[in-house]
């Protein structure tokens, strides 16, 4: 059996089977999908100070841009309106190069920015699925193996 990550002279190759791959860009369209409501601005030639048009009720958008400040909702709201613009269009730009990455032909190969790219989309993946599948704090995960068949959890 082939490695499916094999690290070389400062790069790192992806091998993964054909059904992986669909199922980590299937991942990433989502996590793009998510980011990207309507209301969201295209990404700008400058830097923007408006609220990008999240929904800042969704579990997922809470796990994926917490507060800079919890107790003090001014200082918070500063933060958000200068920076999360920014941090929004990082994750979509970051999520974007691993997507165009996935359409490669296996193995893919990466240099140290697409690995960083990668590492990072990963990361944001695994917070949007915990935070569907209520996996918030240590030992919810117990409380995955009573979910029922024909709960749509229980596909992921």
């Amino acid at each position: 059996m082939r490695r499916r990550v094999r690290r070389r002279r400062g790069q790192v190759e992806l091998n993964l089977p054909d059904v992986e791959m669909e199922l980590l860009a299937s991942l990433v369209d989502q996590f793009i999908e998510l980011l990207r409501p309507e209301a969201a601005p295209v990404a700008a030639p400058w830097p923007t100070f408006e609220r990008p048009g999240l929904d800042d009720s969704d579990p997922v958008i809470q796990r994926l841009f917490p507060p800079a400040y919890r107790i003090d909702s001014e200082a918070d709201a500063e933060y958000r309106r200068f920076a999360e613009s920014d941090a929004l269009r990082r994750k979509l730009t970051e999520a974007q190069q691993v997507r165009t990455l996935l359409d490669d032909v296996p193995p893919v190969v990466l240099d140290e920015a697409a690995i960083g790219a990668l590492l990072r989309t990963l990361n944001a993946l695994r917070l949007t699925l915990a935070s569907r599948l209520g996996v918030v704090q240590p030992g919810d995960e117990a409380a995955l193996a009573a979910v029922r068949r024909d709960d749509p959890r229980a596909a992921l």
